[in-house]
Parts: structure tokens; C-alpha cells; sequence
């Protein structure tokens, strides 16, 4: 169907954005067979982890990684998104992305200074769900919480 052929088409574009943040070259997006691309789509299509990570496994052994694809949405405001530094040696947290991008939701409070949501009992974050910590690093979220097309997808209400 059409409806279906668009959703395909967006993601792919999506995919293919995420590439040039990680890789930071339009050279591995450029690199993927038609046949991939059509085998990864069929993995999703067919709830088939399997036929999706047998093409994932080979895009992602082309070259180092050098920023991990975030995607924020704040209410229902248009969502943010921007590369974050994805080398293994980065230790960004979720706490200081959150803090970056979002000043006006979370900050630096109490004697510590640790980063907490301004107004704790109003603001929750969930990734794929999960209020994960903002102490944890945005690569190990990126690598355990990723979506198909390879953005982190970091929801604040």
C-alpha cells in the first residue's frame, strides 16, 4: 500500500540520518545494497531480529563510531536532535545531555550538584519505556536502547 511504502521510505531516511551522525561520512548509508535495505525492512516487518541483525551486524563493522544519533521530544514540541559524542572513551550521561538540551527542565541542585529534573514530581524521561538513571552514559543507553534506525529516542513529559 502507499501508506506503507511511506512509512518504509521515512524510515530508511531516518536510518540513513543516523548513519551520517554515527559515522560522520555519508559513506556507509551510501554503502548499504538495495537487498539490505530490504532485508532490514523485512526484519522489522516480520518481527524477525535475526533477518534485521544479520545486515545491522555489517553496517555497524564499516568504520568507528564517532557520535551516537539522539532524538528528543519534550511535550509535544518538534523533537531535538543532534549528534552526542559516541567514543568508547566519552563518558557523557544522560543527566548532562538532559541538562544541554533541556535547561529549562533539568539542572544542577543541592549540595552535590548532581543533575536531577528542576521540578521532580512534574518531569519524567522514559527511553523505549525505562526512567533510565541520569547517571548512566548516553553510549551504553545507545547500545542496549536503540531503535531500528539506530536513534536513541529520549522522551521527556
Amino acid at each position: 500500500s502507499s501508506v506503507m511504502h511511506t512509512v518504509e521510505r521515512s524510515f530508511r531516511n531516518s536510518l540513513k540520518q543516523a548513519l551520517f551522525l554515527e559515522y560522520n561520512s555519508t559513506k556507509v548509508a551510501n554503502s548499504i545494497t538495495k537487498q539490505s535495505h530490504q532485508q532490514i525492512w523485512d526484519g522489522i516487518l516480520q518481527s524477525n531480529f535475526n533477518l534485521y541483525h544479520q545486515v545491522n551486524v555489517e553496517i555497524q563493522k564499516k568504520q568507528s563510531l564517532h557520535h551516537v544519533p539522539v532524538r528528543l521530544f519534550i511535550q509535544s514540541k518538534p523533537p531535538i536532535q543532534r549528534p552526542c559524542r559516541g567514543q568508547a572513551n566519552n563518558n557523557t550521561k544522560l543527566g548532562n545531555l538532559l541538562m544541554e538540551w533541556a535547561p529549562h527542565l533539568f539542572g544542577k541542585t543541592g549540595n552535590k550538584g548532581e543533575i536531577q529534573a528542576l521540578e521532580p514530581t512534574r518531569t519524567k524521561w522514559m527511553i523505549q519505556g525505562i526512567q533510565a538513571p541520569l547517571s548512566i552514559s548516553i553510549l551504553d543507553l545507545w547500545q542496549a536502547l536503540c531503535h531500528p534506525d539506530h536513534f536513541l529516542y529520549i522522551v521527556v513529559v
